[in-house]
């Protein structure tokens, strides 16, 4: 759901008119209509100052504050990447990685724990070939792993410049061979902020 907080406007409905707004009275779960078919959005507001935002495909959260009529809302951020690992024996000495992305994202990933730390992409640029599930096997553990995204700057130039601001680092240690490395798309990684009128 793109922009969400940017252009959100929410009129809380509720028992208090001509009274002031307390904390009390904006607690509680509220519905945005739509005739959209997926639906529109729920908002919940809890009573200690965070509230939960559940839309198709996606869920965010945050804290809330009141300032007489109106309630603001600041997004929580999350990283840019995720991994989750577990041992599966049947993968013996292998180590499996499913990178759950979009393929057009820049995402670079380094595995080679035992070098310099270099990283590529994972896709390569206008990628059209490839399904779902996005898989790779390599037949020794990994030790550890470096996942970064590429700045849409650099996506595209011939620039030696550094392609990305934050590199995420990832111990392994061959614990784990049966892995899944997320990216969470940017409403989830780009800091928001809205507000709503009760």
């Amino acid at each position: 759901m793109k922009n969400l907080f940017l252009n959100i406007c929410l009129i809380l409905a509720g028992s208090v008119f001509a009274q002031s707004v307390s904390e009390e009275d904006v607690v509680g779960v509220y519905r945005e209509k739509s005739n959209d078919p997926v639906g529109g959005s729920t908002l919940i507001f809890l009573p200690d100052c965070t509230f939960v935002i559940a839309y198709f495909g996606g869920v965010q959260k945050g804290t809330w504050e009141r300032k007489g009529e109106m309630v603001l809302l600041n997004v929580s951020t999350e990283p840019q990447f995720a991994l989750y690992g577990r041992k599966l024996n049947s993968l013996g000495n292998k180590t499996k990685i499913d990178f759950s992305m979009d393929a057009d994202n820049g995402a670079m990933v380094g595995l080679d724990s035992n070098k310099k730390t270099t990283l590529n992409p994972v896709f390569n640029r206008d990628a059209n070939c490839f399904s779902h599930p996005y898989v790779f096997t390599q037949e020794e553990k990994l030790i550890q792993l470096h996942a970064a995204q590429a700045s849409r700057e650099w996506e595209g130039s011939n620039s030696e410049e550094k392609p990305y601001t934050q590199v995420y680092h990832f111990n392994i240690f061959g614990a784990y061979n049966d892995l899944i490395l997320i990216n969470l798309p940017p409403e989830y990684t780009t800091k928001s902020t809205g507000q709503a009128m009760y």
